[in-house]
């Protein structure tokens, strides 16, 4: 039967893993648990896309029990665990979220063979700097203390963007940091507060927030909560909003071979928190947040 020639050949160019016979990329979707955040982008991602999308996602909430590669074309991963579990368990392309920037940097170093692209969880440092500068125009001497002798490479590389300059300190535990931090406050106008080792524990990211506080000195962080205890604004970054630009992503990564994704990048959203109180205590004027996003992104 002659007829049959073209369909079998056809057949075989469309091959191969799951999903593929119909032309469509299946996508397994690894979550680093459960809690509310990746709750919170499971509901933005699958409200994103397409229902013809959607259908093509295999959500799984335990990282102990993974299907093999057969049946996927790629792996979105959300949080550091899931990442770490994809590189370890995994030959799939990555698209990684809701993760550090300097955790998937490293990782990617580590295994240079794998094609990773994603988004970072982390907001520019540059945007943070925009924050302070919005609120602080004239403000010319920014901190910073975290665990190494040197400033972060992105956070040199995005002031020498900017009109000010950096005092940065190192400080590797609390003794360390309670004893440097007087001085420190004495010489800038804003401190700083970015996600690393240092700021990992709790009673350490207290601290920064009490002595900047009695210093009569702002502090800028990453997180709502932090801005609850005591940062006057920050800007960082929601989940559900990671969700709705990760579906973005995922369909312009599936228009493409892993070897011309582009490189992981900072989320083009952001959320943006101001604490009123500390705003008044310290005798400064908070601008409304539409004005004050305005300003923060007019030179981004």
């Amino acid at each position: 039967m002659p007829w049959l020639v073209p369909i079998l050949c056809l057949l075989l160019v469309l091959g191969g893993p799951a999903g593929a016979a119909t032309g469509e990329t299946r996508v397994l979707v690894l979550l680093s648990g459960d809690g509310r955040p990746y709750q919170q982008f499971q509901t933005g991602l699958r409200e994103s896309l397409p229902s013809r999308e959607r259908e093509r996602l295999d959500i799984r909430e335990h990282l102990d029990d993974l299907p093999g590669d057969e049946s996927y074309q790629l792996v979105l991963t959300v949080g550091t665990a899931a990442l770490r579990v994809a590189l370890e368990n995994s030959n799939l392309p990555i698209i990684s979220t809701l993760a550090p920037s300097s955790t998937v940097e490293r990782l990617s170093e580590a295994h240079p063979d794998r094609a990773i692209t994603g988004l970072y969880i982390d907001q520019p440092i540059d945007r943070h700097i925009q924050l302070i500068k919005a609120l602080f125009p004239d403000s010319s001497r920014i901190g910073h203390i975290g665990p190494d002798e040197q400033a972060p490479d992105r956070l040199i590389e995005a002031i020498e963007q900017h009109d000010v300059s950096l005092r940065h300190v190192q400080a590797t535990d609390r003794r360390e940091l309670i004893r440097i931090l007087p001085g420190m406050l004495e010489e800038v106008e804003a401190l700083l507060i970015l996600p690393n080792a240092l700021t990992a524990e709790s009673s350490q990211l207290r601290a920064m927030l009490l002595h900047s506080f009695r210093a009569g000195v702002p502090s800028f962080a990453y997180s709502p909560g932090l801005v609850n205890a005591g940062s006057i604004a920050a800007v960082y970054t929601e989940p559900d909003a990671l969700g709705r630009e990760t579906a973005d992503v995922l369909m312009e990564i599936m228009k493409l071979s892993p070897e011309d994704w582009p490189a992981p990048k900072h989320p083009s959203t952001y959320g943006l928190a101001t604490n009123t109180d500390v705003a008044r205590s310290l005798r400064i004027r908070l601008p409304a947040e539409e004005p004050l996003r305005q300003m923060i992104e007019q030179d981004e």
